[in-house]
This record gives structure tokens, C-alpha cells and sequence, in this order.
């Protein structure tokens, strides 16, 4: 009894007859051939299992990336913001200290954060002028938008995209919009990508606009941590300043203005300059 629960299958006699010695071994060999072969079969299995939620996974990511450049495309040619946008989220949330796969699904659902944009008329997204107060409540609808066409989702990516669309213009200190969240009531991935956002629109070019110098627009986050910004989020960012430098820098970092338009320079506070810059994800900065 004990040798059985030690884990034996089977006694042979001290003096075992050929014949009974043959059949034995013969069993034996069968039942461990096929418990590797039913091993080696879970282990396929498992493979195809395993690559093909890496297939769904790959796809699922595509979808949304193409969702979010469709819609960049309606206000920025290069469609880009939305790419530039992910690189700095997926930088503040790996200097929070975030679990590696929110990091990895915030790096993937921050270019939703536009995609009620798709309801904006175009007169509206795309007036080189300045906006009406109208056309400004018309245009942070698309915060609200944007969570109503990713909301129910069975999936998480899609779920997170949500959060992020509904809350990417709530403020630090309540003022923002369209819930008047605050502090910590404002989910992390929104806050995240709040930063990532408003710095990419800030130092590219729009229709209305040059692009701001990027120390300025470092300066402009410093100061409004801690009321436009989560402070957390901020220091995240600067602190990889060398790596946030390298993706702004880059070929794609300044899109060309809409044919046809012509941008104003940006000066912080100058007269003539556009206070209502968070019509195309800028913060309210002048």
C-alpha cells in the first residue's frame, strides 16, 4: 500500500514467469506511449491555442488603431497625433509604475481618445476662426460621444478606450469637462493620457495655429500640475524628457495645415490667439 500511494502501478513477483514478465512490460510501454502522446497533443493544443489569441489580439489592436486614424485623418492629414499621442501615454504609465499590461493597453487605447470626433460637423472641427460659444459646447460633446460609441464593450481594450474618450478633458481640479471630475475620481488612464494629449497638440501645427516651442510647452504642463493636470503624471513625463524630445522630433512631429488655411503664430497670452485651443485636444491655454 505504501509503494501504490508512492506512486507504483504494478508488482512483479520475486520469480515472474517469462510469458507474465512479457505481457507486463508490454502494457507498461503501451500506457506511457500513450501518456506522452496525449501530453504531446495538450501541448499542441495549447500552442494553438495560444497563437491564435495572439492572432485576435494582433487584429483587435489594428481595428483600433485604424478607428482612431480614421478619425484623426478629418482634422490632421498626417494622421499622426493619435500615434504620437500612445508613445507619450505608454512613457507616463511606465514611470507610474503601472502593471505592464495596463501600460501595454493604455499604449492601445489612448488613440480612441478622439473618436467622437466623428459626429463634429466639419464647419465646426475644421474653422480655422475662432469658435462661437455654440460651436464650443458643440465640440466637447465629443468626450461624451466618444464614450457612448465605445461604451458596453465585452472588450477590455475597447472598455479602457471608453474611460479614456469620457475623461481626457476632466481637470485635476474639477474644472474640466464633461463630468467635473477630480483628482483621483478622474480614471489613471484618462489622466495619462490628458498629459500626452494637450502636449502633441500644443507643440504641432493646426489650421489655426504654429506649433508651440516644446520647452514652452513643457513650462505650460509644469505650471498647471496640479490644477489642469495630474502633478503624478506630470513628473512621469518630463522625467523621460531626452525620450519625449525624440518622438516629437521626429519626421511626422509637425503636420501641414489644411490647404487653404493659414495658422496664426502661437504666442502664450498674445491677443488674437486662440482661446479655445481644446477644440482639437489643446488645453485652454491663452
Amino acid at each position: 500500500m505504501e509503494a501504490l500511494q508512492a506512486g507504483a502501478t504494478d508488482f512483479l513477483p520475486k520469480a515472474p514467469q517469462s510469458v507474465e514478465m512479457t505481457v507486463r512490460l508490454r502494457n507498461l510501454i503501451q500506457l506511457g506511449a500513450a501518456v506522452r502522446k496525449l501530453n504531446d497533443r495538450a501541448a499542441h493544443l495549447a500552442s494553438e491555442v495560444a497563437a491564435a489569441t495572439r492572432k485576435l489580439g494582433e487584429r483587435e489592436e489594428e481595428i483600433i488603431l485604424r478607428l482612431a486614424l480614421a478619425v484623426e485623418y478629418r482634422d490632421n492629414d498626417t494622421g499622426k497625433h493619435t500615434l504620437r499621442v500612445a508613445r507619450y501615454s505608454r512613457i507616463i504609465a511606465e514611470q507610474l509604475g503601472l502593471p505592464a499590461r495596463l501600460c501595454r493597453d493604455i499604449y492601445l487605447a489612448a488613440p480612441l481618445h478622439d473618436v467622437g470626433k466623428v459626429a463634429i460637423p466639419d464647419n465646426i472641427l475644421l474653422k480655422p476662426g475662432r469658435l462661437t460659444d455654440d460651436e464650443m459646447a458643440v465640440i466637447r460633446t465629443h468626450a461624451t460621444i466618444g464614450e457612448k460609441i465605445l461604451a458596453d464593450s465585452s472588450c477590455e481594450l475597447i472598455q479602457l478606450g471608453a474611460q479614456i474618450a469620457a475623461g481626457h478633458h476632466e481637470r485635476w481640479d474639477g474644472a474640466g469637462y464633461p463630468n467635473g471630475l477630480k483628482a483621483d475620481e478622474i480614471p489613471v488612464a484618462a489622466r495619462v493620457v490628458a498629459v500626452a494629449d494637450v502636449f502633441d497638440a500644443l507643440t504641432t501645427r493646426r489650421p489655426y495655429k504654429e506649433p508651440m516651442p516644446l520647452d514652452v510647452a513643457r513650462d505650460y504642463l509644469v505650471e498647471n500640475q496640479g490644477r489642469q493636470f495630474d502633478p503624478a503624471c506630470v513628473e512621469a513625463f518630463l522625467s523621460r524628457w531626452d525620450e519625449v524630445v525624440g518622438i516629437a522630433a521626429g519626421p511626422v512631429a509637425t503636420p501641414l495645415p489644411k490647404s487653404g488655411a493659414t495658422p496664426a503664430p502661437f504666442i502664450l497670452g498674445a491677443t488674437g490667439s486662440r482661446p479655445d485651443l481644446d477644440r482639437t485636444d489643446e488645453a485652454a491655454a491663452v
